[in-house]
């Protein structure tokens, strides 16, 4: 038999001991909108019933399912880690790893091209910093620069030591 929404929202509120103004507050609305959705008059929109899903401690498939199912005690959720944090601090650490591939590669291959690396090898920490990521996301790009115009450099005294010293060789130097 099909519990509706409204029904849920009510019974999961009462099962954690919250009042109407509890909830209300920890979702930043009013007292009668939270009284809206339990009597059926509106219901939450995607955001705000995630929000509650999260103060309820269920999910949000466990709210809209068609079967009934017991609602999670709050204390539970807490024993249990909250799977959805879990997977929002994968997904920013896998995205950060992306990304420091990514500028891996594009500082390896301005390296080629001395000068253009030289320029890449300071412009992108700088970049890099300003962004909001982790110190140890903007250390790891540091280096990777760091390395990246060290490479550069030595490709630009090459190619400077050939124009301009064509006869003395690359990098060498010549007895006396």
């Amino acid at each position: 038999m099909k519990k509706e929404l409204y029904l849920k929202l009510l019974e999961c509120r009462k099962n954690n001991k919250m009042s109407q103004e509890d909830v209300a507050e920890q979702l930043h609305i009013s007292r009668q909108t939270i009284s809206q959705w339990e009597r059926g008059v509106t219901e939450p929109d995607l955001n705000s019933l995630r929000k509650l899903c999260k103060v309820y401690g269920v999910s949000v498939s466990e709210m809209l399912d068609e079967e009934e199912q017991k609602p999670i005690a709050r204390e539970e959720v807490a024993e249990s880690g909250d799977c959805y944090e879990q997977q929002g601090f994968i997904r920013k650490h896998l995205i950060s790893v992306i990304e420091i591939l990514i500028i891996t590669a594009a500082v390896w291959l301005a390296a080629q091209v001395a000068i253009l690396g030289v320029v890449a090898s300071i412009a992108v920490p700088i970049w890099f910093c300003f962004q909001k990521r982790s110190v140890g996301a903007k250390v790891v790009v540091i280096l990777i620069c760091c390395i990246g115009f060290m490479t550069s450099a030595q490709y630009t005294y090459n190619l400077i030591c050939i124009w301009f010293f064509p006869n003395a060789g690359v990098g060498t130097v010549q007895p006396v």
